[in-house]
């Protein structure tokens, strides 16, 4: 079962004047309200793991 997507994080490897690392804010109440399946597809992402996780 898929739990999460693998992204690249390559801009670290940038100097340190291209970014910072910064901690992800908790947002309230949020839905995932459209599947781009061409995309998802095209990235190799497993829309199962939405529509069984996060889907409403």
């Amino acid at each position: 079962m898929m739990n999460s997507i693998n992204l690249e994080n390559t801009y670290t490897s940038l100097p340190q004047e291209f970014f910072r690392y910064t901690e992800a804010e908790t947002m309230p109440d949020v839905n995932l309200i459209k599947i781009n399946e061409q995309l998802a597809d095209l990235l190799n992402i497993d829309i199962g793991f939405f529509k069984k996780s996060i889907w409403p």
